[in-house]
């Protein structure tokens, strides 16, 4: 609700909308905004390629539907800083009266630092039980875990995820104070 009634305020005007993200959601947000409100200049920031979760021709596809709405995507471009009045790029500063994120989330690096078993987005590897492989008496979930075994649907970063390996990890952890199989 907060975004749209600043989309709103802010099409009265005209301005910069800069959305960051090259994934579903960042694409959505940019040409959702861009058909919504024509008044408004909407770029979209990636550091990789818009649409690189999909194959080559989806892509393609993508970047013309980009292109065919006036959307400017800059790709292979990682911000550094967002302010009130602009992102930081590593070269440049751009400036957006609005700023919509919609990038990756990586987990802090606590648990690599800790020595505990990463991979490279920092997500402790884990068991079917939510076990960590390399430390067992630590249970991970939601963005922080990854499964090494094929847990049988896409573990995406979501609340959702979230929410679903958290009670099973507390069932889990039950089972094994109760001296049950988890």
């Amino acid at each position: 609700q907060a975004l749209h009634e600043r989309l709103e305020q802010q099409s009265l005007n005209g301005g910069q909308v800069v959305v960051i993200g090259g994934g579903p959601t960042g694409i959505e947000a940019a040409t959702e905004i861009n058909g919504r409100y024509p008044s408004l200049e909407v770029m979209l920031v990636s550091d990789s390629q818009a649409g690189a979760f999909k194959g080559e021709q989806v892509r393609a596809h993508i970047a013309q539907a980009l292109q065919d709405q006036g959307i400017e995507v800059r790709q292979g471009k990682r911000v550094f800083a967002v302010s009130p009045q602009s992102i930081q790029l590593s070269d440049e500063k751009i400036a957006a009266d609005i700023v919509v994120w919609a990038g990756g989330f990586i987990p802090p690096g606590l648990a690599a630092d800790a020595g505990i078993r990463v991979n490279e987005r920092r997500q402790i590897l884990v068991d079917p039980t939510l076990r960590s492989l390399s430390h067992p008496n630590i249970f991970a979930v939601g963005d922080s875990a990854m499964a090494v075994e094929e847990p049988g649907a896409p573990m995406r970063m979501s609340l959702f995820v979230a929410i679903v390996s958290g009670a099973q990890a507390a069932d889990n952890l039950a089972a094994i104070l109760k001296s049950k199989t988890p």
